[in-house]
């Protein structure tokens, strides 16, 4: 989480590497993306939590079940409504008992608040 630590400018470096990383790798790029996008809570930087949001999103359609566990959590973190109704989209085609589980937190969490 050193990358958590350093802020904004690592989350840009992390989402213009996210096309070439695999695996395990990916899916801890998207956590620490994740947890960084979620500290982005001025109007100035919405477009960034935006931004990331939309990177991450076609990773819930990713063949391995951990990088979509962690991309359900990393965009559970920071929720934009329009993504919310992807996710349920999303959780139509899902498989995995623990990817369903945290789109069911994630998604519980939106609408309690």
């Amino acid at each position: 989480m050193a990358l958590v630590a350093i802020g904004t400018l690592s989350l840009e470096g992390i989402l213009e590497r996210l096309s070439g990383m695999k695996g395990p790798a990916l899916g801890h790029a998207v956590r620490a993306a994740g947890e960084l996008a979620a500290k982005l809570d001025t109007t100035e930087q919405r477009a960034l939590r935006v931004r990331t949001q939309e990177a991450l999103l076609p990773l819930v359609g990713h063949r391995d079940a951990f990088v979509r566990l962690v991309t359900v959590d990393a965009l559970g973190k920071s929720l934009e409504p329009a993504v919310a109704g992807k996710l349920r989209e999303a959780q139509i085609s899902e498989t995995d008992p623990f990817v369903l589980t945290a789109y069911r937190a994630v998604l519980a969490r939106r609408e309690q608040n």
